[in-house]
């Protein structure tokens, strides 16, 4: 990966490279703007998500507690334990994947105003691992998803 991000470095004095335009820094500033937006927005979602689920746990026992000992109520108790460890765990990746905009959005706009190379470059590299972890976080969910389809199955196939 790191051969490719060096094929379109730019050498001192070579004009044959890229060029930055008026266009693209206007594109980037908006860009910076909307990113900064969405990521605030997520930020905020997540927390919220934080804020229900440890109100839903607390919930989740106390409606076991008044079913009793049935058996579905222990199935529910179970399902309700896997269920809070992974809306917890989507809710950290969330801000984990919010973090990275954020900071690809404030590096860029630090850059466009102070012309500042060091902070451009940052602003990409947290782009690219926004949408790396974007990435790892799209195939975990189909791997899960996949996973409940197929043992929702064998429990329908098994009544």
């Amino acid at each position: 990966m790191e051969i490719l991000d060096n094929q379109f470095t730019q050498e001192p004095g070579n004009n044959t490279g890229l060029h930055v335009t008026r266009a693209m820094r206007y594109n980037w500033r908006s860009t910076a703007k909307w990113a900064l937006f969405l990521a605030i927005v997520g930020l905020v979602i997540a927390g919220l998500s934080l804020l229900s689920l440890g109100t839903m746990i607390p919930m989740m026992t106390n409606m076991m507690e008044m079913a009793g000992n049935e058996a579905a109520a222990e199935m529910f108790r179970t399902a309700g334990a896997y269920i809070s460890i992974l809306a917890g765990m989507a809710t950290i990746a969330t801000i984990v994947v919010n973090y990275f905009h954020l900071r690809f959005a404030n590096d860029m706009q630090r850059a466009l105003q102070f012309n500042d190379q060091d902070k451009f470059e940052s602003s990409w590299r947290h782009m690219r691992y926004y949408f790396r972890i974007l990435g790892i976080l799209t195939i975990s969910y189909i791997v899960i998803y996949v996973i409940v389809l197929i043992v929702m199955a064998v429990f329908m196939a098994g009544k």
